[in-house]
C-alpha cells in the first residue's frame, strides 16, 4: 500500500509543479469557470501548439474505419525565446484495431516507443452490448525481434468484480468497464451520451475510476498549410487523471487526443 503524503510532503510537491509549470516545463491545466474540475475546450490543444503547423488530417472514409494508428507526440517544453509555442517530437506510435464477433467485441493494441526495443500489446474481450463493455483482456510485451512475449499481465471481469493478475483482491466497479483506448470508437461509431461516467483500465496497468466523459463545445483548431479545421471537442477527466481531450472532424474521426505530456495525432486509418 502507499503511504498518504504527509501535509508538508503535499505543500513541498505543489510547489514544485506550480515552479515547473511557470518556468514552461509542464503544461497547465485547464479547469471549468463553473468549478466542477472539468477542462476547457479551448485549451485542449495546448500540449501541442507548436505542432500544430505540421499536423495534416487523415481524410476520412466512405466507411467507419476499423483501425486506427497514431503517433506519440511528447511534450518537450516551450520555444521561451523564440514564437512561445511548444517543442514536440514524435516518440513512439499506437496502433488500435477493433473486429465484431458473434458474441463479442474485440480490440487489439498496440503501443510502441522509440526509447524501447519492446511493443506492448493488449488484447480485449468485451460484451456485444451498447458500449462493448470489458470482459477480459491480456497484455504483454513483445520483442521485435525474437517476436518473444514475456510479462503478460490478465484481467477478468465477473458481475461487478475486476481480478487483476499479480493482486490479491478484486477491484469492485459499479460502472461500465472501458479501455481507455475504446473511447476514440465509441465516439466515432456516436455510441456515447453527451456525459457520462465510466471505470478505465489502461492497457491492464492501470485502474481508473469515476471518469466523466463529456462532450464539450466545437472549436477552430490552426493546422498545416495555415488551414482551419473545425472540430468537436470531448473531454475525460476524474480523480487522480490528468484531464484527456479528444478532437474530432466533422466527419467523427478523432484526429488528435490531448494528455498533459504526452498526445496523440491521427496517422492512418483502415
Amino acid at each position: 500500500m502507499i503511504d498518504p503524503l504527509t501535509r508538508r510532503e503535499f505543500i513541498a510537491l505543489s510547489a514544485q509543479a506550480v515552479s515547473l509549470c511557470a518556468a514552461g516545463h509542464l503544461p497547465l491545466l485547464a479547469a471549468d469557470a463553473s468549478g466542477t474540475g472539468a477542462p476547457l475546450a479551448t485549451d485542449a490543444v495546448e500540449p501541442i501548439d507548436g505542432y500544430l503547423s505540421s499536423f495534416r488530417p487523415v481524410k476520412p472514409q466512405a466507411k467507419l474505419p476499423n483501425t486506427l494508428e497514431y503517433a506519440m507526440v511528447m511534450w518537450q517544453g516551450r520555444d521561451v525565446k523564440g514564437t512561445g509555442k511548444t517543442r514536440n517530437g514524435i516518440r513512439g506510435s499506437a496502433r488500435v484495431r477493433r473486429a465484431e464477433r458473434a458474441d463479442a467485441v474485440e480490440y487489439e493494441v498496440r503501443l510502441r516507443h522509440s526509447a524501447e526495443p519492446a511493443e506492448r500489446v493488449t488484447k480485449y474481450e468485451c460484451s456485444r452490448n451498447e458500449l462493448g463493455t470489458l470482459k477480459a483482456f491480456r497484455s504483454y510485451h513483445r520483442s521485435q525481434k525474437g517476436l518473444k512475449e514475456r510479462s503478460t499481465d490478465t484481467g477478468q471481469f465477473t458481475g461487478k468484480q475486476l481480478r487483476l493478475s499479480g493482486t490479491s483482491r478484486p477491484w469492485t466497479i459499479e460502472e461500465p468497464l472501458l479501455d481507455a483506448w475504446f473511447i476514440p470508437f465509441l465516439l466515432m461509431r456516436k455510441q456515447l451520451p453527451n456525459a457520462i461516467r465510466v471505470t478505465c483500465v489502461s492497457e491492464g496497468t492501470a485502474v481508473l475510476l469515476h471518469q466523466w466523459i463529456n462532450k464539450r463545445s466545437g472549436a477552430k483548431i490552426p493546422i498545416a498549410d495555415g488551414e482551419v479545421l473545425p472540430m468537436q471537442v470531448w473531454s475525460r477527466h476524474g480523480p487522480g487523471t490528468l484531464p484527456v481531450h479528444y478532437l474530432l472532424d466533422e466527419s467523427g474521426l478523432p484526429q488528435l487526443m490531448t494528455a498533459g505530456i504526452m498526445s496523440w495525432a491521427l496517422k492512418s486509418v483502415g
